[in-house]
């Protein structure tokens, strides 16, 4: 279950976010960051290390917000560094900083405010802060943040893949309301813009075409009735590609997250699989499933996952196994399109093959 929470759109709000630190590219070690979305008075007493520099200037555009920066030591006011900006994925977000406040000591910590004005930061899985010293503009830090929130619950089967012209395609995201009286709000987006009228769980593209072709992902909120932002949230991204569809190729496996354990304590594995073009329904000879290269397990059963594309294939497992449970296609395999009649012209993957789980250990356990 993917538990990011991501940044969050301003709409006159205080949420406070804590992050947790990932990476650095400076000799400086990273401060910790919380993000205070709200349009409330910016601070007036700045640190005293911009007196004097380029970095006193305040936007004039609107208040969106603040970074509150935990340095984690008595960091002086002379030596606070001043935020350059904020990247997503390295580009920099049209997002403005003003000077940096004095510094505020509360129970061992040593923070400054960074307000930031003109636009909201972005929902993102991360985002990389990039901190200068005021006095000659070299840098002091970057650093990359991802947020957390085990309140929050969101999960989707996008994921890369390759479609044919013609065909369709869906991917799906669920998510978990902190409350049952809050709403869900979805937002699909295309190469970062937001795409008219997709606003529902589901995003179905039929007829694909390579204008189709780009990098997807949605932005899911919840709301309080009274439009109160809780949380949003952005999915990872799925891109697709057009397929050669003049032959058939098995173009993802893809593990679970988890062991299935079911009410006769029966435990399994199910794979995802799918392939260019619309099949016959595999069988389970189709396909080996072997722990730690040597072991074979069985295929208990093959279901078609929402089209003639895609198939769950369910391996058994028992509670003493453990070790690396790899699913491969069999290159004895009777596959076939269910129309033209093509052959499978290769075993391996031609997007994703995640095919490997690992299962704990001290068996089972380990896993679910």
């Amino acid at each position: 279950m993917n538990r990011f929470v991501q940044g969050l759109k301003g709409r006159g709000l205080t949420i406070f976010l804590g992050l947790l630190i990932s990476f650095s590219t400076s000799a400086q070690s990273c401060p910790t960051v919380k993000r205070n979305n709200g349009n409330n008075a910016a601070h007036t007493e700045y640190a005293t290390s911009v007196i004097n520099t380029a970095y006193t200037a305040v936007p004039s555009s609107s208040k969106e917000g603040e970074l509150t920066v935990d340095f984690g030591y008595n960091i002086s006011s002379s030596e606070v560094p001043v935020v350059e900006g904020v990247y997503v994925g390295g580009v920099r977000q049209n997002v403005d900083f003003g000077p940096p406040s004095k510094v505020t000591s509360n129970g061992g910590k040593y923070e400054v405010n960074y307000c930031f004005y003109g636009n909201n930061l972005p929902p993102a899985n991360t985002f990389t802060v990039k901190f200068l010293n005021p006095s000659d503009g070299s840098l002091w830090s970057q650093c990359v943040y991802s947020s957390s929130d085990d309140n929050v619950e969101v999960s989707s089967d996008i994921t890369d893949n390759s479609v044919c012209t013609g065909e369709s395609i869906t991917w799906t995201v669920s998510a978990v309301k902190t409350a049952s009286s809050n709403d869900l709000d979805y937002q699909w987006y295309k190469g970062g813009t937001a795409l008219s009228g997709e606003t529902d769980q589901s995003l179905t593209i039929s007829n694909f075409a390579a204008s189709d072709a780009g990098a997807y992902y949605c932005v899911v909120e919840e709301s309080k009735k009274n439009g109160t932002m809780v949380w949003s949230h952005q999915t990872e991204s799925g891109t697709l590609s057009l397929a050669d569809c003049s032959i058939l190729q098995i173009t993802r496996i893809q593990s679970p997250d988890n062991i299935t354990i079911s009410g006769s304590n029966d435990l399994t594995v199910a794979f995802d699989v799918e392939f260019n073009r619309n099949v016959n329904t595999p069988t389970t000879s189709d396909f080996e499933a072997i722990l730690d290269g040597s072991f074979s397990r069985t295929i208990s059963s093959i279901t078609s996952n929402g089209s003639s594309k895609r198939y769950t294939v369910v391996v058994d497992i028992s509670d003493a196994d453990e070790g690396e449970l790899e699913l491969t296609v069999s290159s004895s395999n009777t596959i076939s399109s269910s129309t033209g009649s093509l052959s499978l012209n290769s075993t391996t993957p031609t997007v994703t093959n995640n095919n490997t789980f690992s299962i704990g250990a001290d068996g089972i356990s380990g896993s679910v």
